[in-house]
């Protein structure tokens, strides 16, 4: 219904469900936040409208008590064009206290939506790359993987982290349960595929520069 009305009704709907984000209830918290960020998806073209109301609540959103609710408001920022806004708030969610929101903001850095893939934003790398680099000495496997994968998206920006990569890659981590062989390989590998793209872009920027 709502995606076929549009306007002013879209606004409406927005505005009922960034209301339930403050409720007292958790539930409905949880809910809400979830239900506003698919709801972008059904907007198409008009996702301007979505942008003026949610961004403002998921910023709001992204220091809520709740990590399932902060999960809700990276996921939601992370189409954001503003990253003058969501820069903080990313990097401030790769040190969270809780697995799942730092496993989310590297992997959506990872990802198509961040804005700095296709326009580099300085002032992003410069405070994401250190943050990243804290996690490549995590114990958790899934969290380095997110860590070196969202490190490619930098390029040249990521050069800072090779040291790290370099010191990390010579390190025995407990591999998941499972071929210990076949999962110390593959994570060798990923350490080439990052160290790799990191030193391909460096060079790339080298040479333009040099044109």
């Amino acid at each position: 219904m709502w995606k076929q009305q549009g306007g002013e009704q879209d606004k409406a709907y927005i505005q009922f469900l960034i209301n339930g984000m403050q409720d007292k209830d958790l539930e409905i918290r949880r809910n809400c936040a979830g239900a506003l960020r698919a709801f972008r998806g059904t907007l198409e073209k008009r996702v301007a409208v979505w942008d003026e109301l949610a961004i403002p609540a998921y910023i709001t959103a992204s220091r809520d008590g709740d990590a399932e609710i902060r999960t809700n408001a990276i996921n939601g920022l992370a189409f954001s064009g503003r990253s003058e806004l969501v820069t903080p708030i990313f990097v401030s969610a790769l040190a969270d206290n809780d697995r799942r929101v730092r496993l989310t903001a590297a992997l959506t850095i990872r990802g198509e939506a961040i804005p700095h893939r296709h326009s580099p934003d300085v002032q992003f790398a410069k405070l994401a790359v250190p943050a990243l680099i804290r996690m490549l000495r995590s114990d958790d496997s899934q969290e380095i993987h997110a860590a070196m994968t969202a490190l490619q998206n930098f390029g040249p920006d990521a050069k800072a982290a090779v040291p790290a990569l370099l010191e990390e890659r010579t390190k025995k981590k407990s591999p998941p349960l499972g071929n210990r062989c076949c999962a110390e390989r593959n994570r060798s590998v990923r350490y080439e595929n990052t160290l790799g793209r990191i030193r391909h872009w460096t060079e790339r920027t080298r040479i333009q520069r040099q044109d």
